[in-house]
């Protein structure tokens, strides 16, 4: 039950912390590119995600740059959020903690990545659609 009560409250955060953010896609652009580049640094760490974390970026890209409107703002601050404890280096284990200080952010990044199955699955058939069919 603890555990249960953890993992609302850290949604909670997020989503007042989200709010701030609901109208600065510069600001949002800002913070997936830096994410972005600071997992390809953790690679291994974060393989487990790698999938649902490569979509999470391209549907991030994709509603900034306004190419992809099918997410509903709650997500992308929910996403922007997480993104942003990811490159916080000072949160609950710092990251200069070796092997376990990117434990915390991989707990928050699969908490975001959770709340956003639907959001991701959607846009994964979105973009699929937009793929050209291509006749042989």
């Amino acid at each position: 039950m603890a555990e249960f009560d953890d993992e609302n409250n850290i949604m909670s955060g997020l989503r007042d912390q989200a709010n701030k953010l609901k109208y600065d896609r510069p600001r949002v652009k800002k913070i997936v590119d830096s994410a972005h580049e600071k997992s390809k640094k953790h690679k291994t760490f974060l393989q487990t995600y790698k999938e649902d974390f490569t979509t999470l970026f391209l549907m991030l890209k994709a509603f900034v740059s306004g190419r992809y409107k099918g997410v509903p703002w709650s997500s992308v601050a929910y996403a922007v959020v997480g993104l942003t404890y990811f490159l916080n280096p000072f949160d609950v284990i710092p990251d200069f903690f070796l092997g376990i200080g990117l434990v915390d952010d991989a707990a928050v990044l699969a908490l975001v990545l959770k709340a956003l199955k639907k959001d991701l699955k959607k846009f994964r058939h979105w973009e699929m659609q937009q793929q050209p069919v291509r006749r042989g």
